[in-house]
């Protein structure tokens, strides 16, 4: 009887463990998609000039010389 409760409450857990990993996966899935363009860093043009096409970035406007970082494509 208590062998087939401990094999209960063990279904159960790996149940409740494959469910909560599943969530996870998609809350940081969401979590990527939502916050995908928002800018990472401000970083000044010269240091980024021996990079390239590596970054991709948004001009931080004609007031700064800045560059925003959103994300980096390989």
């Amino acid at each position: 009887d208590q062998e087939k409760l401990m094999k209960e409450m063990k279904s159960s857990y790996d149940k409740n463990r494959k469910a909560l990993m599943v969530v996870k996966i998609l809350t940081y899935f969401l979590m990527i998609i939502w916050f995908w363009r928002i800018p990472v860093a401000s970083i000044p043009k010269q240091l980024l000039q021996p990079f390239g096409r590596i970054l991709s970035w948004q001009s931080g406007g004609p007031s700064n010389e800045n560059v925003m970082v959103t994300t980096v494509r390989i």
